[in-house]
């Protein structure tokens, strides 16, 4: 029984850490929203496009996670 409130914390943990970065995600994206956008385009054919926002954010992302 102890091992199950020891993964039910731990997937709280996740659960809250996943919430926060999403939520600073949205709110980087936000910042862009109404504003210049910049697009490049990425992929094998250069056919994703890709905003300044969705790098910003991404690169946030990335980060908020491997510190974790």
């Amino acid at each position: 029984m102890n091992n199950q409130t020891n993964d039910d914390k731990l997937l709280e943990e996740i659960e809250a850490h996943a919430v926060a970065i999403a939520r600073e995600a949205g709110r980087i994206v936000l910042e862009h929203f109404r504003g210049t956008v910049e697009v490049k385009f990425k992929g094998e054919h250069n056919q994703d496009p890709v905003t300044n926002a969705d790098t910003e954010s991404e690169a946030y992302l990335k980060k908020a996670i491997n510190e974790k």
